[in-house]
Formats: structure tokens, sequence, C-alpha cells
């Protein structure tokens, strides 16, 4: 709406849609009053509007954080630890919602404030960080289970378990990387971790596979295992350690058919002479890898 005030009359010009209505003749006074009228009411318009998307948002932020209360109570009971990727895809659930903006507009706060209980409940709990929440729920869980088995942790190996290591043990992301330096008990911590998955029932015994680099390693780590988990009344002989070369032979053999032979320099240390030959074959033949 545009108003031309003139120096006794007033002109009014409209904008409905592609058309313009143009009035003129108008006293200044009530060309004003009409504007302002104008203005109050297209305000209260969109203030209407601003309301019935935030309490449509609301349901559906209310239906968002119901089913994620529930899916973090069933996931706590069922597998313990709240994985990477269950915060992930409840935070891209989340975004898809479309509520956080409409809480910090300006024009809302009024509409917001008079809220009842259970939706001014739904916006303190939607309101709060979902990883920092998920963060105090495993710390919780983790706190709890380390009471919980705590008999378990101080007699699955020869030493009770060190804070660090049973938090590596009791921590199931899909994805974990502990980085821990010789001597430091990771062989304990990994014994540990499948004793802890049998002894909660996370995982089957003939669906957990440890893997060392070398022959010895995997040797002494499954029978290790099966020492320190047998007398717990673990069902320790079905958990099976390899060597990643050894794993990766029986997965190419069921996928072809047919195992393929070891190079001969694998074995006895000649692995590491080889590779320095190739390397040094690259540096000869192939400038980009000499350059870099």
């Amino acid at each position: 709406m545009i108003v031309t005030r003139g120096l006794f009359w007033s002109r009014i010009e409209l904008q409905v849609g592609a058309r313009a209505s143009r009035f003129r003749g108008i006293r200044s006074k009530d060309a004003a009053a009409f504007k302002h009228a104008f203005t109050v009411s297209r305000q209260s318009l969109q203030l209407l509007q601003l309301t019935a998307e935030f309490d449509a948002a609301a349901r559906q932020a209310t239906l968002w954080l119901n089913s994620f209360t529930d899916a973090l109570t069933e996931h706590l009971q069922v597998k313990g630890w709240i994985t990477t990727e269950f915060g992930t895809d409840w935070a891209a659930r989340k975004a898809v919602v479309g509520f956080s903006h409409l809480l910090d507009d300006e024009a809302l706060q009024t509409h917001i404030g008079a809220q009842p209980a259970d939706i001014a409940d739904m916006i303190a709990h939607w309101s709060k960080d979902l990883q920092a929440v998920i963060a105090r729920e495993n710390q919780n869980h983790l706190e709890r289970e380390s009471d919980e088995c705590r008999e378990f942790f101080d007699n699955v190996e020869s030493a009770p378990l060190t804070p660090e290591q049973t938090r590596a043990v009791i921590c199931f992301d899909n994805r974990m990387l502990v980085i821990a330096s010789a001597g430091s008990g990771k062989t304990s911590t990994m014994v540990a971790k499948a004793g802890y998955a049998l002894h909660r029932k996370l995982i089957p015994a003939d669906k957990i596979l440890m893997l060392a680099f070398n022959s010895a390693a995997a040797k002494q780590l499954q029978q290790r295992t099966r020492d320190r988990l047998t007398p717990l009344g673990l069902d320790a002989d079905k958990v099976v350690a390899r060597t990643f070369h050894a794993f990766g032979l029986d997965i190419i053999g069921q996928a072809t058919g047919k195992k393929p032979s070891l190079a001969p320099w694998l074995e006895g240390g000649k692995d590491i002479e080889q590779l320095g030959r190739i390397v040094d074959r690259l540096r000869a033949t192939d400038v980009m890898f000499r350059s870099e």
C-alpha cells in the first residue's frame, strides 16, 4: 500500500496480485487512518498465519519427541550404548520438522509464553542439544554398567580392568578407535570386550570375530579368550580369533569358490624387504611418485 500525500488531499494505491487500484481525492487525515488500519490488519493476519504454523509444527515436534524418547529407551534396554548412527538419524528427523526457527521469532514470543504446560515442557526438551543428550545417556549407561558388572570387570583378567579399559569395553558404538601404547593392556581389553558382549547377551558368541596382525598373536588371543572366559561360564569356544590375512582369504574363498595362494614374501619377515623393493622401483620409474 502506498499513500501519496498532497497539500489537502492524498492518493492511495493498493496492489492486489497483479492488479493496482488507485484512489484519489481522499483527505490526508483519512488516508493516514486507513493506512494505519490496513497495516494493523495485515500484521494481524500475518500473526494468525504464523501462530497457525507454530501450532502445526508444535504438534509435529511433540510426535518427534515422543518417538525419540521411546526409541532411546528401547535402544538403551536392548543394545545399551547409543550409537553415532542413532544420533545422526534422529537429528535428521528433527531437522525435517522445522520447529526450531519458529522458537526464535520475535512475533511469536507472546504466543509461545502462553502455551500450556505440556507444550512448554516439550519446547524445553526440544531446545536441548541432541548430541549432548545422547552423550549424557551414554555416560549414565557407562556408570550403571561399571557398577552392575564390577565383579566381571574385576575378574575377567588377572588384574581388574582400569577405568579406561572399562570404558572401552562398555562402549559399543558401531565403530570405535582405541589408541594405546605397547603393554597397556590391549589384549586384555579385547578379551574383556568379547566377554562383556557375552555376559550381557549383546552378541552371540559365533558372531564375534577378533583380528590380529600375525599368526602368533591370533593364537595367543584365541587361547587367552578361552582361558579367561570359559571359567566365567561364557561360551568362549565359539569366539573366533584370526589374522587379517586368514580372514581375507576366507572371504575371497567363499565369494569365488577358490582361495588365492599367498605371495611367498609374506612369511618370514620378507614383506618389509618386498615393500622396500616396490618403493625403490616406483622412485626409479614414476616421476610423480618420486616428487611427492
